[in-house]
């Protein structure tokens, strides 16, 4: 499986929501600072879940970044 189709997954198939979050990560990602610590940039990363998604995603979103973080540093 994918690392995007496992994401699409954990987001219940919103593809919308998928797509927005990898074009918020690729444009943070951009300036975000490397000097952040493995926790601080995926609670960076996590902070762009849109508030509508945020209390039904927030735990599941985090926990998918901790799974496939190296994935998405690269």
């Amino acid at each position: 499986m994918t690392s995007r189709t496992s994401l699409e997954e954990t987001l219940d198939w919103d593809y919308k929501l998928v797509e927005f979050l990898i074009g918020a990560w690729g444009t943070l990602t951009k300036y975000s600072n490397v000097a952040l610590d493995q926790e601080a940039h995926i609670a960076l990363l996590a902070a762009q879940l849109p508030q509508k998604h945020y209390e039904k995603y927030q735990e599941k979103l985090e926990k998918w970044l901790h799974d496939n973080y190296n994935m998405i540093v690269r």
